[in-house]
């Protein structure tokens, strides 16, 4: 039975084809079989200088990270027994002391002993990389004025400590160096000067110093740094950007269609701002803006820009009663809210508010914005129930508005009237022919209060004319 099993076996093992015995010759016809592949003559086997073209093997799973160290973030995850070219290396410090970091060309930095390069320093040949965070702070160490840290968390600029905002929030992993150090009400806060973000005070723990405490050789602030110079945006519709196409359908209809998001990103003078100085409401009166706008003005404020008073004047009645049938008329609503009464309450209340500003913001040029011409005085075309006749009443009680603005701001210091007449003149509502800023009647609209507001070109044409009168602040 054994003698009829061996022959069997032998014939099966060959069959199967396992590892160490050669294979069987081609049946006649067949070929030759198909020799194996020869070594990658790109691999790095043995100690040779660095060339461009040249694989080196990793050794082991490894981290590939974003900067010159295993703190920063990883980039991707190289595999063991994996190939790769190398375009540089560069020793830096960490908190383990010198280390030789290699980079891979679409990988990352990887450290050195996670690449087999046959030597235990640089290689020969090989170019040296550009350092790509140079003063990041990965781990405990004193104090560099181009230092900079990682901010933990998004967290908000304060023009001080447990202040008010100032600037663009600064993103979580983004970088900033810090001026000084500070206690208040038992917290620890520091001075952060981000790169293109403007400044402000920051609480500790949004700042990655790999230590408890102050960084060695940290300042500490003995007087208030450098006074944040801010620009704020108070007022009612025509500041908040009702009328525009991005405007809110709700609460304060602000849009960053608005002038103030015109300007905004354009401020000299080291002056910032934020969505937080963008108070402007729609429907605000002068109280209102007095009760509940104030709040973004102190001795920091610099340039304030304010348009008050229409609706103290009930423009939005005046309008209603001209554009759409029904009602009372136009004529008569005019007379009605620019009587001597109500001219001489709104002058009052006007003035009252200027006071209130001034006293809030001590520093600051304040340009008061007056109203535009909303129609022509004679050429109307597709403006609701509005008449050529309706036009002229209806301009009387724009000029009764600015009138007023202009006498309740008198000769009082740091202010300034800025006239828009001449800016809409030639693009008001409803004039056919033209271009129109200024939005006509919206029938069919959810908002027909953004009737005679202006659009996103009358904004446009607001920046421009800021721009104009105030070019050592707007630009």
């Amino acid at each position: 039975m054994r003698r009829l099993l061996a022959p069997i076996l032998l014939l099966t093992i060959l069959a199967l084809g396992l590892p160490g015995l050669a294979a069987a010759k081609p049946a006649p016809g067949e070929g030759p079989s198909t020799p194996a592949p020869g070594p990658d003559p790109t691999h790095v086997t043995v100690l040779k200088p660095w060339g461009p073209n040249l694989t080196y093997r990793i050794v082991r799973n490894t981290t590939a990270y974003t900067e010159l160290n295993a703190r920063s973030d990883p980039y991707s995850y190289p595999q063991k027994d994996s190939w790769f070219t190398i375009d540089c290396q560069l020793y830096a410090n960490t908190q383990s002391g010198s280390r030789l970091w290699t980079h891979i060309p679409g990988v990352g930095w990887v450290i050195d002993n996670a690449i087999k390069t046959y030597t235990d320093g640089r290689l020969q040949g090989v170019p040296s990389c550009a350092d790509p965070g140079a003063g990041h702070v990965w781990f405990k160490q004193p104090w560099g004025p181009r230092k900079e840290y990682r901010v933990t968390r998004d967290v908000q600029l304060l023009d001080r400590p447990g202040g008010a905002p100032v600037a663009t929030t600064l993103p979580a992993k983004s970088w900033t160096a810090l001026g000084c150090a500070v206690t208040h009400t038992g917290g620890l806060w520091f001075y952060a000067n981000p790169r293109g973000r403007g400044r402000g005070f920051v609480p500790a723990d949004a700042v990655n110093r790999w230590q408890d405490g102050v960084p060695a050789g940290l300042k500490r602030c003995v007087t208030q740094p450098q006074p944040i110079r801010t620009y704020a945006a108070i007022g009612d519709s025509y500041s908040s950007g009702l009328g525009t196409d991005a405007a809110q359908t709700s609460g304060c209809k602000q849009s960053p269609g608005a002038f103030f998001g015109q300007l905004r990103g354009g401020l000299k003078q080291g002056i910032v701002t934020s969505d937080f100085y963008f108070q402007a409401c729609a429907g605000a009166t002068s109280k209102d803006v007095l009760a509940k706008q104030l709040d973004a003005l102190d001795s920091g404020t610099r340039v304030v820009t304010l348009t008050a008073g229409g609706n103290d004047f009930n423009f939005e009645r005046i309008a209603k009663s001209c554009l759409f049938p029904g009602g009372t008329p136009c004529y008569a609503a005019v007379n009605q809210e620019t009587q001597r009464s109500a001219v001489t309450r709104v002058r009052r209340d006007l003035a009252t508010l200027y006071t209130a500003v001034r006293r809030k913001a001590p520093n600051a040029k304040v340009y008061v914005l007056g109203y535009p011409r909303v129609v022509h005085p004679t050429r109307i075309e597709g403006c609701g129930a509005l008449s050529r006749e309706d036009g002229p009443v209806l301009l009387r009680a724009v000029l009764t508005m600015n009138r007023t603005i202009r006498r309740a701001i008198g000769q009082r210091r740091g202010f300034r009237y800025v006239d828009l007449t001449r800016t809409f003149q030639d693009h008001p509502a409803c004039n056919k022919g033209s271009v129109d800023w200024l939005n006509g009647v919206h029938v069919d609209s959810l908002d027909k209060d953004a009737s005679f507001h202006p659009n996103d070109l009358g904004h446009q044409a607001i920046a421009a004319r800021l721009r104009q009168v105030a070019p050592q602040y707007f630009g």
